[in-house]
C-alpha cells in the first residue's frame, strides 16, 4: 500500500505542479510532512529497485491504443532519442494524436554519445508491437538515427507501413547496369525534389524501396527520406511523406523537454499540453 500510495501522490504531484522536480511535486503534497522530508521519501521510492515503470504504466498504454484505434483507421507511431544527462541515451515511443505525441514505451541505454544500438530499437519496437491492437494499420515515423536495413526488414515482417528519414550520402541507382551515387544527389538545387519509387538502396544490399529527396529552401543541404515499398497497383502520394514527417516534429518538442528538464531520478516528463 505504501507504494501505491507513493505513487498516487507523486502522479497528483506532478499533474498540480505540472513539474517533473521533486522538490516542485512535494509542495503539491497535503500532509503535516515538510518539503524536505516528502522529496527524500519521493526520491527513495523512484530508486526503489523493486519499481518497475512498464507494469504500471503497461494498462495505460494499452487503453489509449485500444481507444485510438477505434476511433481512427490507423495509428501513427513515432520513434526518436535523445541524450539526456551525462553518459544515458533515452529511446521513447509514441503515438500520434492530435497534433500530440503520446509516449507508449521508452527504454534507458548507457551510452555517452552516438545513436541508439539497433538492438535497443528492436527490443523496444518488439515490446509495443506486443501491445497493439490485431488488425489495425501502423505506420512508424523517425528520423536517420534508425537507418538500419535490418530495422526495415521487421518492419515489413510486421506489415507495417514507415516514413523515415534517412543519410543523403547512403548509395542509391535504378538499376544494376547504372552507377551508385548519393541519395543527396537526386536533387540539383534548393526548392527542388524527386519522388524515386522502387529505387535500389546501399550497395551492400541492393534494396528496392522507395525515396524522396526534398530540398528546402534556405537549407545547406537537401533532406532524403525512405518509404514502405509500394506494391504493384497500389497508389502513393508523395505528399504523405510530408504529412508523416509533421508527425515526427511532434515528438520532438517532447524529446527536448526531457533532454532539457529531465532529472536522473524521474522516469518520464510529459510537456504541458499534454495534461490539458
Amino acid at each position: 500500500m505504501t507504494r501505491v500510495r507513493n505513487l498516487t501522490w507523486l502522479i497528483i504531484g506532478v499533474f498540480l505542479s505540472r513539474s517533473v522536480r521533486l522538490d516542485r511535486i512535494a509542495l503539491k503534497i497535503p500532509g503535516p510532512a515538510k518539503e524536505t522530508s516528502l522529496t527524500r521519501r519521493l526520491s527513495r521510492f523512484l530508486s526503489n529497485p523493486a519499481l518497475s515503470a512498464r507494469p504500471i504504466y503497461e494498462p495505460i498504454a494499452r487503453c489509449w491504443l485500444r481507444h485510438l484505434a477505434e476511433s481512427q483507421k490507423g495509428l501513427t507511431l513515432i520513434i526518436d532519442g535523445t541524450r539526456v544527462g551525462f553518459g544515458y541515451h533515452m529511446l521513447l515511443v509514441a503515438v500520434a494524436y492530435r497534433r500530440r505525441a503520446l509516449p507508449i514505451a521508452w527504454v534507458w541505454i548507457r551510452a555517452k554519445t552516438g545513436h541508439s544500438p539497433l538492438q535497443a530499437q528492436l527490443a523496444l519496437l518488439e515490446y509495443v508491437h506486443r501491445l497493439l491492437p490485431e488488425a489495425i494499420p501502423i505506420t512508424l515515423v523517425g528520423d536517420s538515427e534508425f537507418r538500419a536495413l535490418e530495422l526495415f526488414f521487421q518492419l515489413e515482417r510486421w506489415g507495417w507501413k514507415y516514413v523515415l528519414r534517412m543519410i543523403e550520402t547512403y548509395q542509391v541507382r535504378w538499376t544494376d547496369e547504372e552507377p551508385w551515387q548519393n541519395a543527396g544527389a537526386l536533387v540539383s538545387a534548393p526548392g527542388s525534389q524527386a519522388w524515386c519509387p522502387g529505387i535500389l538502396l546501399t550497395l551492400k544490399h541492393a534494396y528496392r524501396t522507395n525515396v524522396l529527396a526534398y530540398w528546402q529552401a534556405g537549407k545547406s543541404r537537401p533532406g532524403c527520406w525512405r518509404l514502405t515499398w509500394i506494391r504493384p497497383g497500389q497508389r502513393f502520394k508523395p505528399i504523405a511523406v510530408a504529412c508523416g514527417w509533421r508527425r515526427c516534429l511532434e515528438i520532438g518538442k517532447v524529446m527536448a523537454l526531457i533532454s532539457n528538464k529531465l532529472t536522473c531520478a524521474i522516469p518520464i516528463a510529459f510537456p504541458a499540453s499534454l495534461w490539458r
